[in-house]
């Protein structure tokens, strides 16, 4: 009857191991329970509270959910070599009796929810396994390290406080954080987390006193004497999830020193101090928490836990002590059921002793970190300490790592890297690697405190190795390409700086028009004009206006007609009295002013032949086959000028012909002659649009984002369209375009060297003959001439 109960707990025992290695087998990943070096990582810790509850609040992720692995091994006599340098195990004397232990986390599903900035709520389900060895006489840690091929005896060792311990259990963990406090350059959070446990499966053996000797150099058998332990199993009666309960807690604080807070701060949308969550704030933090403050509490089995003595013995050593067994994936040699089976039977077991109950209590540990951001915004460097807290009358005896590391850090939006460099208890010093790489809510981080293998080491006595996968929700600054504080989604002109009451979109002129309907970006006009400056206000654009200061008709080029005879005032005789062009603009009938007799075109005054009809290229007198021969008339026409065309528009000789804003192609040719070109782009552009499109943004960003500094340079912008529509029309879009690019290497690409703009309409098309749309395409552009100038140029 005891026989089948004790097989039917054995296969109860390895069904629950079997879950928790299949559970591990499809992670596929192993971690460290610290995280070492990754717990710094500001964008993991604000989903990863297993090392502190605090982290989860004023994260940089409004919501995550995660899953994470971790496995971690150590020892302080058993260095196992890596399988490339032929596996096996290498004894290393320790200056305590021999320990290993092995710690397991399978963390299944965590969710975090920030309800807000100030307050945080994280739940977590996970599978852990520890097993423990503790208290081994440093001469059988000697022989079990060498396989018990050069074993050491010939003399009884104690063995007082020799133990083994395994528990496998699952956790529901609910945590809550908040800020405590935010006091610009201050600031202060905790968290603490509740852990509801529920016990799978759990063993332990402790001897309060005993010696033991082997008996021969390679022989497993070992000789007992005067053996006093405690030994206890939990109940399964094959139930996976039998009524093992237990609760733990962990508490946590983070103190930060932020003095340059202002930074946290943005304006966007017209809403003034928006504080940043995408951004580490702090110049240096310290944190502390205390971890795994609880137990579990089994129902033992009442056939299998007991005290019991031996006053002789001989027993296997291997089966007792054999480090392969003692791995957290092991479970079919359990040394428990050794000691069940073939040590305990043949001592006195103790009834009255007999425990109902097991407890089992977690490896506690108290944490400590300090993270100083050394060289802002990326790199820092930390310091970490774990102390595993325990009590001598605790008979189970499960203990965490003492480890301490300093890692410095590189730290990024889309990827971390770390280097730790850990000092164990076990006096293991080490150098690992951590890394985390983000992209848009996915992050993938692994990493491990030893790296030894990579640098050539061939034996390690800690190992380890973690690894999740995340998706989040991160914290963001609305996108704002142009830098005007007016957001991608509420900005009418994104990729050009502006003013919130024009919509993001910019009024270079300030004409109250923006510019992407200003046909004159850069001198103010009324909206009549689109934007145009009409000095006069008679309609008619001062660009096109050849009598700008005064009003005139739009026939006229803007100047002014007064008797309205079709001939302007500035070359009419008779500008009050409506005339005719050939008498320039005075009546022939009217003799009271400009008196012409013979009607011919020239005044009496200058009339040589006032009685006879003459030509005005021959002061009035006929020209026939008797002098036409001695009459230039082409040099009589440009000196006579009968129209004064030639004294409608004076230039300004103060103006420098490379500034005008037309210019004809052989200036062009001459500006340009001898130039060292450096890039020459030609920038589309839509039908009746001087909008620059995403490709063309990406040209002139390949050409001037990173212009070399110490170099100068000089740009000239070439405005052109195709030949639909009128050629007024087609020369101010054409200027359009070319002030657009203009203001977008100013405004945008902070271009400060000089920019010479020309435009020409249609005049310039490259085609001729039949014009297709792609051909039209092809000359609604601007040519973008950069120019590099030689450093001795003085200009």
């Amino acid at each position: 009857m005891i026989d089948s109960k004790l097989n039917t707990l054995r296969r109860a025992r390895i069904i629950t191991s079997s879950l928790c290695l299949i559970t591990m087998a499809v992670s596929g990943v192993y971690a460290q329970n610290q995280y070492t070096g990754i717990v710094n990582d500001n964008t993991v810790s604000s989903f990863l509270d297993s090392y502190n509850p605090s982290t989860i609040v004023d994260s940089k992720s409004k919501f995550s959910v995660s899953f994470h692995f971790n496995r971690s091994n150590v020892s302080n006599f058993s260095a196992k070599r890596y399988v490339v340098y032929g596996g096996g195990v290498k004894y290393i004397e320790p200056r305590k009796p021999g320990y290993v232990r092995n710690h397991l986390n399978v963390d299944i599903l965590n969710l975090k929810y920030e309800f807000d900035h100030k307050n945080a709520g994280a739940y977590s389900f996970r599978i852990r396994t520890i097993k423990n060895m503790e208290g081994l006489p440093i001469r059988w840690a000697q022989n079990a390290a060498l396989d018990y091929n050069e074993n050491v005896f010939g003399a009884n060792e104690d063995m007082t406080g020799f133990g083994l311990n395994s528990v496998d259990f699952t956790e529901h963990k609910f945590t809550y954080a908040r800020t405590i406090f935010d006091r610009k350059t201050t600031f202060l959070k905790a968290g603490i987390s509740m852990k509801i446990l529920n016990g799978l499966d759990a063993s332990y053996l402790r001897v309060n006193n005993g010696q033991y000797d082997f008996v021969d150099t390679n022989s497993t058998q070992v000789d007992f004497s005067n053996v006093n332990a405690d030994f206890g199993t939990s109940e399964n009666n094959n139930q996976l999830f039998y009524d093992h309960r237990g609760l733990a807690f962990d508490l946590g604080i983070t103190y930060e020193y932020r003095p340059d807070f202002e930074k946290q701060y943005y304006d966007m949308d017209g809403v003034k101090r928006i504080t940043r969550y995408d951004i580490n704030k702090y110049k240096w933090k310290a944190s502390a928490s205390l971890t795994d403050i609880g137990f579990l509490r089994f129902l033992s089995d009442s056939t299998s836990s007991y005290n019991f003595t031996n006053s002789a013995i001989t027993a296997s050593a291997d089966k007792l002590v054999n480090l392969s067994s003692l791995n957290v994936l092991s479970f079919i040699n359990s040394p428990f059921d050794y000691v069940n089976d073939s040590i305990a039977p043949n001592g006195v077991k103790v009834p009255a002793e007999e425990p109902t109950k097991i407890r089992m209590s977690l490896p506690a540990a108290f944490h400590a970190n300090f993270d100083l951001n050394l060289l802002r915004p990326w790199f820092y460097v930390s310091y970490n300490m774990s102390i595993p807290l325990h009590f001598k009358n605790d008979i189970t005896q499960l203990r965490g790592f003492f480890i301490q590391t300093a890692t410095p850090r590189i730290e990024k939006n889309n990827w971390s890297l770390m280097l730790p460099i850990s000092h164990q208890g076990n006096g293991t010093v080490s150098l690992g690697v951590a890394g985390r790489f983000q992209y848009e809510g996915f992050i993938v981080f692994a990493g491990s405190n030893n790296a030894a293998f990579f640098y050539g080491q061939k034996a390690s006595r800690a190992r380890n190795l973690f690894a999740g996968v995340s998706y989040s929700v991160p914290y963001k600054v609305p996108v704002d390409s142009d830098g005007d504080q007016i957001s991608d989604p509420y900005d009418h002109c994104p990729y050009d700086p502006g003013l919130p009451e024009n919509n993001g979109c910019p009024d270079t002129d300030g004409d109250g028009i923006i510019d992407k309907e200003d046909l004159c970006i850069y001198d103010k006009g009324p909206r009549s004009t689109r934007g145009c400056p009409d000095t006069d206000g008679d309609g008619v654009i001062d660009m096109n206006d050849m009598c700008p200061n005064e009003k005139g008709l739009g026939i006229h080029y803007g100047c002014p007609d007064r008797d309205r005879d079709g001939v302007i005032d500035a070359t009419d005789r008779c500008p009050d009295v409506p005339g005719i062009e050939l008498n320039n603009g005075c009546p022939l009938d009217d003799q009271r002013c400009c008196t012409d007799e013979d009607g011919d075109g020239v005044l009496n005054d200058f009339d040589k032949c006032p009685g006879v009809p003459g030509s005005v290229y021959n002061s009035g007198c006929p020209i026939d086959s008797s002098n036409i021969n001695n009459i230039n008339l082409q040099e009589e026409k440009e000196k006579v000028d009968a129209n004064n065309t030639g004294q409608q528009v004076k230039d300004d000789p103060e103006v420098d012909p490379r500034d005008q804003l037309i210019t004809s192609k052989n200036e062009l040719d001459s500006v340009l002659a001898g130039k060292n070109i450096i890039t020459d782009l030609a920038i589309y552009f839509d039908v009746d649009e001087a909008t620059l499109r995403d490709e063309e943004r990406e040209k002139l960003d390949r050409a001037f984002k990173i212009l070399p500094k110490n170099e100068r340079y000089e740009v000239v912008l070439v405005g052109n369209t195709d030949r639909d529509g009128s050629l007024d029309y087609n020369l101010l879009l054409s200027k359009r375009r070319a002030e657009t690019v203009k203001r977008k290497l100013i405004d945008y690409y902070k271009f400060k060297e000089k920019i010479t703009v020309y435009y020409y309409g249609e005049e310039k098309s490259i085609h001729s003959g039949d014009y297709t749309e792609e051909l039209k395409q092809a000359d609604r552009r601007v040519d973008v001439k950069l120019i590099k100038l030689p450093r001795t140029d003085k200009r």
